[in-house]
């Protein structure tokens, strides 16, 4: 296998497509901290860089694990992807487990020690989900959301004010729940995938409405919740059942726009630079079989699997090839 091969089996086994989502969640967390004590967020920018390191050692942790154990399922549900398809080796895939693990273990050190709490939490959720309790109905989802709201958390207490990051943890932990939550409904093909999709706007709104009304220091809090959550409602509406889409569809662009609403808080709390960042991270994680489509029938082509133009019969990545499910 060329290198070039090799590189597309390891990203798509650690799914990283959607590891900047980690970075955003921990710049967050460090920006609404930032916002209450912005000389010890000044301390902490050097360490920054390790710490982005950790989210990303854990991420593909996690994600490595979720396909390691799902490999038998995979043989059935998911033969595309490395395991199944004997892309990668089970033994190559252990490696890389224990090589992921021992990174995010070597690079805690060099945090300060006030960051074990979050650190440790992020990591025991991740061993909840994959090896516990992911299917159960609401514990899998539980323990998803958890990570994301350590992540945050670290940010935050990176920056030495993680009270400052609970309310955008918990927004962003809840959107993880119940995207999740979301996914077990999507792959057993459940009636209330709808009910989860209303209840994941209300949340946004719910919790984003406290951080644009009570923000003082905020320009543009106001714009911002408006923003994220016509962008979630719009969302919704275009992401409705389309027999055309496979499965997962809904699951990916959900976590796609994790970068949105990233982004959205960096905006409550005044940091429009990083907010068009994860504007650009956002538009950059599309998946490029989409992008073609979407060009091929702007162009009036036909599509590659023989559909008209704008039949809507474009190649999306499923829950198992992008997603955290």
């Amino acid at each position: 296998m060329s290198i070039r091969g090799s590189l597309g089996v390891w990203s798509s086994f650690f799914r990283l497509r959607l590891l900047p989502t980690a970075w955003t969640n921990l710049a967050t967390g460090w920006i609404a901290a930032s916002s209450v004590g912005a000389e010890r967020s000044a301390e902490s920018l050097p360490l920054l860089l390790p710490a982005l390191a950790a989210v990303s050692a854990l991420y593909c942790f996690g994600m490595g694990a979720n396909d390691w154990r799902d490999r038998s399922r995979d043989a059935v549900g998911a033969p595309h992807r490395p395991i199944p398809a004997r892309l990668l080796s089970e033994a190559a895939a252990r490696r890389g487990l224990l090589l992921s693990l021992v990174a995010f273990g070597s690079l805690l050190p060099l945090l300060p020690a006030r960051c074990a709490l979050p650190a440790g939490g992020a990591l025991l959720a991740v061993l909840l989900y994959d090896f516990l309790v992911k299917d159960r109905a609401w514990l899998g989802p539980l323990a998803m959301g958890s990570v994301r709201v350590c992540v945050v958390l670290l940010g935050g207490t990176l920056a030495g004010a993680p009270e400052a990051a609970l309310l955008p943890a918990l927004l962003i932990g809840g959107h993880g729940l119940w995207v999740t939550r979301y996914s077990l409904e999507e792959e057993q093909a459940r009636p209330r995938v709808l009910r989860c999709r209303a209840r994941l706007v209300l949340l946004h709104s719910v919790l984003a409405a406290p951080l644009a009304l009570h923000h003082d220091a905020s320009t543009f809090g106001l714009p911002a919740l408006l923003g994220w959550t016509l962008l979630v409602g719009l969302g919704v509406r275009a992401e409705r059942e389309r027999p055309s889409r496979p499965p997962g569809a809904f699951t990916f662009a959900s976590l796609r726009r994790l970068f949105l609403l990233d982004g959205a808080l960096h905006l409550t709390y005044n940091s429009p630079h990083s907010a068009l960042l994860c504007l650009v991270a956002y538009l950059l994680s599309a998946p490029r079989s989409s992008r073609r489509a979407r060009s091929r029938r702007a162009e009036g082509s036909p599509s590659p699997g023989g559909g008209s133009p704008g039949s809507g019969a474009t190649a999306e990545p499923s829950a198992k090839e992008e997603s955290a499910g």
